[in-house]
């Protein structure tokens, strides 16, 4: 039987019909939720600005925050960049993509004459203030090289900051160099230049993450909104898919009640860390936690998986907007070109090379409220009497990533595992102090603490105080590297201060106690003596100076000797005079031997509460210093009763310098000032400039080494030299035996 054709008219309705079908199928058919995932990218911005100085130099900074301060400026383009991220979604075969505008944090393209100059104006200044400071630790550090040895504990610690420090400085002077050329210039501009980089992961059956990072270049801004970028290689990545920007929106095709899903990277503005490894999610948009700027570029999809949006820091930019981004940059027949021969391309491109991540979980299937199955975890909002928690949820625990703001005013921002703080995570409490690590079962084992103060590096307690090791550091120019107990410096560090000598050694509660020396054969040796190493009550004796050994350091000293104790005695200090009547009749005897045995010696005076210049006389007419003696000593051993009987601090200052300028201009060297611990911390804060620029000879019988500039410490009364009865102080020279041979002859009497 033989059929008849049908009429031309039908055959027009059928075949419209059928493309109705097929458009229909097209617009409506829900995507697949994991297909959707696979065109989801996590976009990297790395930036700084240029500031071009002359040809060959250019200045580069990170940024303005609201402090009006530059950020990290420097000579190197690498040291002031600054990284941003946020979601993105491929949108072309042929690689294009679109995130949000503000991956840029709101940060200007350019800056002008008018708004940079008073910036550098500000940091200039800041500089040569940075200048003086990096300057007086440098003069502290020398100072420290000069009188410690590799046998000193925290030595090789503190050379490597001073070396540290080296560096810095010299990068400091060539910063200032360009400072001056820039700030001569009529004419300033600061460019913002970024790098970006696109990362496509996906999980695959194992349960790792396969990951991929691919260049990608700036296309168009069309907005404030939208950012339009193309890979460089122009190809969508192996395995990832594509959302497609309809030219005309299909919100207005679909049924408004339908409920939207967001793509993306649901982090707290966080980078990836340990065990962190970001993936790709969907979350309802009524359940999308507030704030989430790295969710910032995802994708907003409508029930049938249309792209009707996307997500900003400001809400959600509609369709329309996504297609003029794309269309503006690309004319739409250009669009439809370009997404062809991207995916002929596709058929004949070597394979995307995928690196392997451990993952912690991977994206469970569970079924939405409409009953069909999506890719990722509950999201939601939790409230109690006191927390606010946005974020995921797994059977009603937090588990992924949230937000957690408690009652009085702090916030943690990060990972989450059956309810307790887990992962990459920020912490910012009441007093504004951020931390930031990698959070195990509530606590931060190590981490960041940062704050206006000053920034700490290091381990922390269950109360996030500072516990263990750990480094402060802050623009000021204060350094500490240490160990910390309930926040505070506690056991062995070193710190490196402006108004401070190099302090390291132990530390109690903050307050440093001294250094902890350790004794061997190296360090260069001295007694100080007077009638009471000839005298016993009755009996009398002389010294053995043939024998003259040092065999023991004292009861506090000696469990610090290294080998056995049998040290040279290198110099003496012999007493000779006391206020303006008494003379030690041992003295001169004492000083002749000493001096026939080729030993270092030196006089030293009692002060007492007569006038410091007719106390000087006595001394010189008693001692008759000779030449190539070491300097003589003003011993300052006062009560408080003593010095209010003088007249007060400073009536004593006054005759303690009229001795000592006496003195000096006698002997042709600067005397030497032998005081105690407590006089130095009691007294010399206050004491006129005049009196601070002699050495400092201290008595500090103790464990640890003063904490002051020295030239001599007496370390103990009570040890033991051999050709001698009687207990003696031990003394040793803040220097190497090189450095004690060279003072002999700089600081000699003439």
């Amino acid at each position: 039987m033989k059929m008849r054709p049908l009429p031309r008219k039908k055959l027009w309705m059928a075949a419209s019909a059928v493309a109705v079908v097929v458009l229909g199928l097209l617009f409506f058919f829900p995507a697949s939720v994991g297909r959707q995932l696979r065109g989801v990218c996590l976009v990297e911005c790395r930036s700084h600005y240029a500031v071009a100085v002359r040809p060959g130099d250019t200045l580069f900074f990170s940024g303005v925050p609201a402090d009006t301060l530059l950020h990290g400026i420097t000579i190197y383009a690498d040291s002031a960049t600054t990284t941003g991220h946020r979601t993105g979604f491929f949108c072309s075969n042929d690689g294009l993509l679109l995130t949000a505008a503000d991956l840029h944090r709101g940060r200007p393209a350019r800056l002008d004459d008018r708004q940079l100059r008073p910036l550098l104006e500000k940091e200039h200044k800041r500089l040569l203030h940075l200048k003086e400071v990096y300057a007086r630790q440098s003069d502290e550090l020398d100072y420290y090289a000069r009188t410690h040895t590799v046998t000193d504990e925290g030595y090789n610690d503190v050379m490597a900051f001073r070396s540290r420090l080296v560096r810095h400085r010299s990068r400091l002077d060539s910063l200032l160099t360009l400072f001056d050329g820039a700030l001569r210039q009529k004419r300033l501009e600061a460019v913002r230049e970024d790098r970006y980089a696109v990362t496509y992961r996906q999980v695959a059956d194992s349960g790792t993450v396969l990951t991929c990072q691919l260049p990608a270049d700036f296309v168009a801004a069309p907005d404030t909104s939208v950012l339009v970028l193309q890979l460089r290689s122009r190809l969508l990545p192996e395995g990832a898919s594509r959302f497609v920007p309809y030219l005309l929106p299909p919100p207005g095709l679909t049924p408004r009640r339908l409920p939207a899903r967001l793509f993306g990277y649901l982090l707290y503005d966080v980078p990836a860390g340990g065990d962190a490894v970001p993936v790709p999610d969907v979350v309802r948009t009524a359940d999308a936690p507030g704030g989430m700027t790295v969710a910032s570029g995802g994708p907003v999809v409508n029930a049938f998986g249309q792209l009707v949006g996307m997500k900003t820091a400001d809400g959600v930019v509609g369709a329309s907007a996504l297609s003029r981004a794309v269309y503006g940059a690309r004319p739409y027949p250009a669009a439809l070109w370009h997404n062809l021969a991207g995916w002929w391309r596709q058929r004949f491109a070597a394979p995307t090379a995928y690196r392997s991540t451990p993952a912690t979980w991977a994206l469970p299937l569970r079924r939405n409220t409409a009953g069909r199955f999506v890719a990722g975890r509950g999201y939601g909002r939790q409230l109690t009497d006191s927390t606010v928690y946005e974020g995921a949820l797994t059977d009603g625990k937090r588990d992924g990533t949230g937000q957690m703001r408690y009652a009085d005013g702090s916030c943690y921002r990060g990972g989450w595992l059956q309810g307790r703080r887990s992962g990459f995570g920020i912490f910012t409490d009441t007093l504004g102090r951020t931390y930031t690590g990698i959070w195990r079962a509530d606590t931060l084992p190590r981490g960041v603490c940062s704050d206006r103060e000053g920034v700490y590096r290091g381990a922390f307690d269950a109360s996030l105080a500072f516990e263990g090791r750990g480094v402060y550091r802050t623009d000021n120019g204060v350094y500490y590297r240490g160990e910390w107990q309930a926040g505070r410096r506690h056991g062995f560090g070193y710190a490196v201060e402006p108004e401070h000598i190099v302090r390291c050694g132990i530390w109690r509660n903050n307050r440093f106690r001294g250094e902890q020396m350790v004794y061997t054969a190296r360090r260069i040796y001295g007694i100080d003596i007077s009638r009471y190493q000839h005298e016993r009550g009755r009996r009398r004796f002389g010294i053995d100076w043939s024998r003259l050994r040092i065999t023991d350091l004292g009861p506090t000293a000696r469990q610090h000797a290294r080998g056995k104790t049998d040290y040279p005695v290198s110099f003496v200090f012999i007493k000779a005079s006391q206020g303006t009547t008494i003379r030690n009749r041992y003295y001169a005897a004492d000083a002749a031997q000493a001096r026939r045995r080729g030993i270092a010696v030196g006089a030293y005076h009692f002060f007492s509460t007569r006038p410091g210049r007719a106390q000087a006389d006595f001394f010189l007419k008693t001692a008759a210093p000779r030449r190539g003696d070491l300097p003589p000593v003003l011993d300052v051993e006062l009560t408080r009763r003593q010095i209010a009987a003088m007249g007060g601090e400073k009536a004593m200052f006054r005759e303690m310098l009229a001795w000592l300028q006496r003195v000096e201009a006698r002997v042709g060297t600067r005397p030497i000032l032998y005081v105690s611990q407590q006089f130095v911390n009691t007294y010399m804060p206050d004491a006129p400039e005049a009196l601070q620029r002699y050495d400092v000879w201290i008595a500090r019988y103790g464990e640890y080494r003063p904490y002051v500039r020295l030239l001599f410490w007496q370390l103990t009364a009570r040890g033991r030299v051999a050709g001698i009865r009687t207990e003696v102080d031990i003394n040793v020279f803040n220097g190497s035996k090189e450095q004690f041979e060279a003072y002999r002859k700089e600081a000699c009497v003439k």
